[in-house]
């Protein structure tokens, strides 16, 4: 069969919008006839048809590649024929819209078919409202609103900078505490500052005492035992003051 024979086949068929009984155990329409004769080819038989006709062939394309399941992976010929006639032929926006049902409706099983994008296969478009929907996704994946990205930007630069004032002033509000703890010990008589840190009392880090007082405790502190002795020497800081720890390491030698 010639293509203008297979073609005005199809047209016959759009137009009752089915495919009629003297066809359905033929096979001379087993194939894409974009494959079998070149997109070209049906291209410039569709575009010297009037916009009626296009229509017609449009639809009975489709239905075509449902009945006679045409093969052609992601290059289906339908894909050219509908973006035709969206972007050059006249129509308002409501037939374009019914027309899309229409052919979402009655499609084959081919998800690069009717648009040419796998995005719109029965998978996840079954209508017009479902292509606005996948296609506004897509423009916002590509394209996102470059002022939502700034403003996001940056409140999170914002945020950054809460985080290091609002650390800064948890740091201030804890060293004012400390300072407080440590003035308010040093109203202690020497005997029980040095009872208060022999027993591991103080309520902040012995790091921060001022020498003199560390001098007073190596200087006046007893021991019972060398348990009590080694308990004490265990719970100085290993690693935040080691100089501290040897100090006092070392002005104990002489206890026990």
């Amino acid at each position: 069969m010639k293509f203008i024979e297979a073609a005005y086949i199809i047209i016959g068929i759009g137009t009752l919008e089915r495919i009629p009984d003297q066809f359905t155990c033929a096979n001379n329409l087993n194939q894409d006839p974009g494959h079998q004769y070149g997109v070209d080819e049906v291209m410039i038989f569709f575009q010297d048809l009037s916009k009626f006709e296009r229509i017609l062939f449009l639809k009975g394309f489709v239905l075509c590649e449902k009945y006679f399941n045409w093969q052609t992976g992601s290059v289906p010929t339908t894909p050219y024929l509908l973006r035709y006639i969206i972007h050059k032929d006249t129509y308002c926006n409501q037939y374009k819209e019914d027309l899309y049902n229409w052919i979402f409706k009655n499609r084959g099983d081919n998800d690069y078919s009717p648009t040419g994008f796998q995005k719109h296969g029965k998978h996840s478009c079954n209508s017009y409202k479902d292509k606005v929907r996948i296609d506004s996704l897509t423009s916002y994946n590509v394209n996102p609103n470059r002022e939502r990205i700034r403003a996001r930007r940056d409140r999170k630069s914002y945020i950054k900078k809460l985080k290091h004032t609002l650390r800064a002033l948890e740091k201030d509000q804890y060293e004012d505490r400390v300072r407080e703890k440590i003035e308010r010990f040093n109203f202690f008589s020497d005997w029980e500052k040095v009872e208060v840190i022999k027993k591991d009392r103080l309520d902040f880090p012995i790091t921060l005492l001022p020498e003199k007082t560390i001098d007073l405790f190596i200087e006046h502190v007893n021991f019972i035992n060398n348990f009590q002795k080694s308990r004490f020497l265990d719970s100085l800081p290993k690693r935040t003051n080691k100089e501290l720890t040897r100090r006092i390491k070392k002005g104990l030698d002489h206890q026990l």
